[in-house]
């Protein structure tokens, strides 16, 4: 440097405009450029600094520290002045893949090229794995407009795209959901093959079926896991996106329509759940519906649930296993509802039992008392609340497994040797002998 040179250096060093790493740059006009850019941030508020990202095609959420929004405003004012060679030296910093992406020989061409790859990759998109800068400039533009809509907003462009989140879900994770589903349709077949694996799908065993190219089909598979489906414990496209849809649709149902569903599926529901527990309890159900019969003797075997003994057949194994993992599911609640289920082994006999306590809890008192009497013991002089409690036992011994019944005529003294098909004898003449025969005790119906 001549002495022009070095006072003009020094300059630089000494002045606010030396932000920014003179030698960087082209020309000192270039770098003093960029100081005074990032000189001017520094004054604006964290709302106007919010603002600038979005217009710079650089979006960050609300709520940041304003020195987040300052680095990256201030890398974006340098990288719009820095020649390519630096510019391609800070893809190299940023670790950013270039490999995908067709570079033009012309330097100005490649110059904006390098920037926007820069600017997208701030913004987290992958341009490299997206194969071109067009679909990059696509998925990135979309972003900026997500970061523009309020929580509401957000919600309805999730409800749009087919991955609704609840209603108590944050701002970044609604951002989440919108930024992959739109990475998704527009990465390449073999980005997404790579996005399953990450998953932990296994593509090879997975069955697609359909006319669908496979792209389209990888990409439903991923729309699945962004409904929170675990895709990597299916081996069928049509399961994976059965479970998914069905999730979808629990987020548009009300309360009352979710208890109504509980209903049908013989899932207890105690007054005042809330609609996550009700939530949880109705995906669960519907995961183990679909999930294949390995996953679900893998489910229950963790929780450990797993069956005493399990049938050769797949349809009637499935069964137990299913009946094993909802029982239980819903063990607590069963409990918390009154139902007696110390004895029970099977969720199919808890939502029995609890349909019979149902039912008992809405009798009259003379109705209690002629269904007392029909088992031959005495009900006079006796309150209701005996009654019914009595009345509980009696259904409990009918449903409960035979042998446990067995077990607690021993306790009385009874013989303990009938067949299954004399249960009902058993328990009337259990009965009798715990709470006393009427005189006038026959055949009971």
């Amino acid at each position: 440097l001549d002495q022009a040179g070095l006072l003009q250096r020094l300059y630089w060093d000494l002045s606010p405009e030396s932000r920014v790493a003179a030698e960087s740059f082209a020309t000192l006009e270039d770098a003093a450029q960029a100081g005074r850019q990032c000189a001017e941030f520094e004054g604006m508020d964290v709302e106007a600094l919010r603002a600038k990202c979005l217009e710079w095609g650089m979006p960050l959420a609300a709520g940041k520290d304003k020195e987040e929004y300052l680095a990256r405003l201030q890398a974006g004012a340098s990288w719009a002045l820095l020649p390519a060679p630096e510019l391609e030296k800070q893809c190299a910093e940023l670790e950013v893949d270039l490999k995908g992406i067709p570079l033009s020989s012309d330097p100005r061409a490649r110059r904006e090229q390098l920037l926007n790859v820069l600017i997208y990759g701030i913004a987290g998109v992958p341009s490299g794995r997206l194969g071109s800068l067009e679909a990059a400039g696509r998925v990135a533009g979309f972003f900026a407009e997500v970061h523009a809509k309020t929580a509401e907003e957000l919600r309805a462009m999730c409800k749009e795209w087919n991955v609704p989140l609840s209603s108590d879900a944050s701002v970044e994770q609604l951002h989440e959901k919108l930024f992959y589903a739109a990475l998704y349709g527009e990465l390449p077949e073999k980005e997404l093959e790579l996005e399953c694996q990450e998953w932990g799908c296994s593509i090879g065993k997975m069955k697609f079926g359909g006319a669908d190219a496979r792209a389209v089909q990888l990409r439903e598979l991923l729309h699945c896991g962004l409904n929170d489906v675990p895709i990597h414990r299916f081996d069928s496209l049509e399961a994976a996106s059965s479970v998914a849809s069905q999730y979808i649709a629990l987020q548009e149902m009300s309360l009352a329509e979710m208890k109504s569903v509980c209903q049908d599926w013989t899932l207890p529901v105690k007054e005042g759940s809330l609609r996550e527990k009700l939530t949880n309890d109705l995906q669960f159900a519907i995961l183990w519906w679909e999930l294949p019969t390995t996953q679900l003797e893998a489910e229950c075997r963790e929780l450990g649930c797993m069956p005493s003994t399990l049938d050769k057949d797949d349809a009637d194994r499935r069964k137990s296993l299913l009946d094993a993992l909802l029982f239980h599911l819903c063990w607590q609640t069963f409990e918390a509802l009154g139902v007696w289920v110390g004895d029970l082994t099977s969720h199919a006999d808890a939502w029995r039992l609890h349909e019979e306590f149902q039912v008992i809890d809405e009798l009259s008192p003379s109705d209690a008392e002629a269904r007392y009497a029909e088992l031959g013991l005495p009900c006079k002089g006796l309150p209701r609340a005996r009654l019914v409690e009595r009345l509980k036992q009696v259904a409990a011994w009918l449903i409960m497994p035979f042998q446990a019944v067995l077990r607690q005529c021993r306790e009385q003294g009874l013989a303990s040797s009938s067949p299954e098909g004399e249960r009902e004898q058993v328990v009337v003449r259990l009965a009798q002998r715990v709470w006393g025969a009427s005189a006038s005790a026959g055949a009971w119906h």
